[in-house]
């Protein structure tokens, strides 16, 4: 509804292979990902935007599915 462009990848290495194709604007990347890590991820994304001389800094935004347990007062 609100004129989102959403490309899902289902990995870390897919994630990669996805932005090395295309232009995108933000990205959400779960911090917990199987087959590629998202730090090996970003670090491959900033790796490409230095090897293409981008202009564009991509935001890189980590999230992750983890739940905090509701009775530990720690956080």
């Amino acid at each position: 509804k609100m004129g989102c462009y959403v490309q899902l990848a289902h990995d870390g290495l897919e994630a990669v292979e996805i932005i090395g194709k295309d232009s995108f604007d933000l990205v959400l990347m779960d911090y917990d990902m199987k087959e590629q890590e998202s730090i090996q991820a970003t670090q491959k994304i900033r790796e490409q935007e230095r090897e293409t001389h981008s202009l564009k800094h991509l935001p890189i935004i980590a999230v992750t599915a983890s739940q905090v347990d509701a009775d530990d007062n720690s956080y």
